[in-house]
This record gives structure tokens, sequence and C-alpha cells, in this order.
């Protein structure tokens, strides 16, 4: 369309010259000719740098729709992330919840023992982390292999020394 419309303008400009300097009855197709190719090419002009223009406003438009599009992709994506987020904390809310309806916690000792067994576990691990960690007794006190927490056990009864006199 370019190609067509750079061709024809100058051609029109060159039949616009010859139609002022020849008006003669006698050369009347020329000038039909002359005046059909001028206003084609005037058409095919106009039409060309109007369509450029608006092309320009079109791409303006689209770049801006791109840009929302983009803005909104990356909020999908965020929202995406943070419901995946909270479905695994949902997940791991569940699993502490169903570990805690399986122990008791005992306020006197800071730990939690098995509604069933007779088995002792580090508060702290099953809280924090959502782990089961028996707690291994030792001299009045029950020490948690994972962190390392120490609980003192007040119902201890330290083994009696004999004293030599």
């Amino acid at each position: 369309m370019r190609f067509v419309s750079l061709i024809l303008f100058p051609i029109a400009l060159i039949g616009i010259f010859f139609i002022s300097n020849k008006i003669d009855p006698q050369h009347s197709l020329e000038y039909t000719i002359y005046a059909f190719l001028s206003g084609a090419a005037i058409w095919f002009g106009k039409n060309f740098f109007a369509s450029k223009a608006e092309q320009g406003k079109l791409q303006a438009q689209v770049d801006s729709i791109k840009t929302s599009n983009s803005k909104l992709e990356n909020e999908l994506s965020d929202s995406q992330k943070e419901n995946i987020r909270l479905k695994e904390e949902i997940v791991k809310y569940n699993h502490r919840e169903s570990l805690l309806n399986k122990y008791e916690f005992i306020p006197k000792y800071g730990i939690y023992k098995h509604r069933t067994k007779d088995e002792y576990v580090c508060h702290k691990c099953l809280l924090k982390d959502s782990l089961i960690s028996p707690l291994s007794e030792q001299n009045g006190y029950w020490n948690c292999s994972i962190c390392k927490n120490t609980y003192h056990n007040p119902d201890y009864h330290y083994p009696e020394q004999n004293q030599v006199m």
C-alpha cells in the first residue's frame, strides 16, 4: 500500500501540472486519465497518511492494553502464589490439629502426653513444627533429642544416698 501511494502521489502532481497547462478539448482523453490518476493518487495519499496516524493511535492503545494485561497477569500470579501458600498453611494447621487431638497438655510439666499411651512428647516440637519427638527421662528431667529442650519433672524423687560415717 505504501509503495503504491509513493508512486501515485508524484504522478498526480505531474498530472495536475499538465492539466493546469493543457486545458484543451482535443486532449480530453489525456485530461480524463490525468484527472483520474491525480484523484487516485490523492485518495491513496490521504488514506496512507491517515492510516499511519490511526495505526499510531491503535498501536498506543495496543501497548496500553498489553501493559494492563501484564499487570493483571502479575496480580493473578501473586494471588495464585498466595492461594497456594494459604492452602499449605491449612494443611499444616489441620495436621497439627489432628496431632494435638491425640495428645493432652500437662501444664504442671509443660509437656504433652499421649492420650492412650504412656508417652511424653516435646511441647515446642509438637506446636512449632508438628513433630512428635518422644522425650527421654534422665535424673528428673525430660530431654528432647530434636530441639534439645529440657523439661523439669517436679515429681521426680532423687535416689537416697547412703551416707558413710
